[in-house]
């Protein structure tokens, strides 16, 4: 499932970047930290959403994600004057000129390589329109007060055409587009649904936030990977359906113990909780007496 994990998402609907309406800005872009304002966790890329419209037909907007490989500080592209110096883009996608209105909306875009975005790291997003001019122009919506992702998590920049050197990448001080980044947590034995489901009805909405319970999902996979000596991540394509069920059961459970241990606002109290955490822990306990028995760890990816 997927679900948004970083994101400006704006009131004002101001023009913050508009591409060759006067025929020296080509191309623009913005920076993101992940963890900025979401989970501080490595997800699986999707889609990059962006609050854009267009004037007449300025053709596709090829959209490019790099990683800025120590390059970012306090969101800023830093030593940036070119295009080619920020590296190969690890990731793709177009806007279709035929998908945008000409009133302001978030467009999606589904990004290639299903590349993972790691906890902590600065990114770089970067739109190229094809065949933009004078005439016919993409604009970028947003804020031009940066009050909602502050300048130390994301800035925007824009390429300015003609100046000395070729292109040169400039940062628009205090100004930010509308924009979203999705996708989806690299689990392999839960899901968040299952997780939730082991918290109850009375956990927090911070316990039960999907982004929340991804950290818990892949330390719970560390966790039985180690307790049984055995690399089940690896092993997991090879395990008959119904013996999955089994991790399934130990890492949703750790996922939803480390939640609940984090946030017990939602229950009644301490004890409920409490006694919730103990369950969970029994069954993970249980489970695990079984899986570290190697004739079960070969029966379980018996075929």
């Amino acid at each position: 499932m997927s679900f948004i994990y970083e994101s400006n998402q704006v009131e004002d609907n101001l023009v913050v970047a508009t591409l060759n309406d006067s025929g020296i800005n080509s191309q623009c872009g913005f920076t993101f930290t992940v963890g900025g304002n979401g989970a501080n966790t490595d997800f699986t890329l999707s889609k990059i959403g962006i609050a854009i419209e267009k004037v007449l037909s300025p053709g596709d907007c090829a959209v490019s994600l790099y990683a800025l490989d120590g390059r970012g500080t306090s969101g800023k592209v830093t030593g940036l004057k070119r295009l080619t110096t920020v590296g190969t883009a690890i990731s793709t996608g177009t806007i279709t000129e035929a998908d945008v209105n000409t009133e302001v909306q978030m467009n999606y875009v589904s990004m290639s390589n299903s590349v993972v975005l790691e906890a902590g790291k600065i990114y770089f997003v970067a739109f190229n329109p094809t065949t933009s001019d004078a005439t016919n122009y993409y604009e970028f919506r947003g804020e031009t007060a940066q009050n909602s992702y502050t300048s130390t998590l994301g800035r925007v920049y824009l390429v300015v055409d003609g100046g000395v050197g070729g292109e040169d990448w400039v940062e628009i001080a205090d100004d930010n587009f509308c924009w979203e980044v999705i996708g989806s947590d690299a689990g392999t034995m839960a899901t968040h649904a299952d997780v939730v489901r082991k918290m109850g009805t009375n956990a927090s909405t911070k316990a039960k936030s999907e982004a929340f319970c991804v950290k818990g999902i892949l330390e719970g996979e560390g966790f039985v990977n180690v307790a049984t000596t055995k690399n089940w991540n690896t092993a997991y394509a090879t395990i008959l359906d119904a013996n999955k069920y089994i991790l399934n059961d130990i890492v949703s459970s750790y996922a939803a113990m480390k939640g609940i241990a984090d946030d017990m606002s939602g229950y009644t109290n301490r004890t409920e909780a409490e006694d919730m955490i103990n369950l969970l822990r029994d069954g993970i306990l249980r489970n695990l007496s079984i899986l570290r028995i190697k004739d079960k760890q070969t029966y379980a990816v018996k075929t």
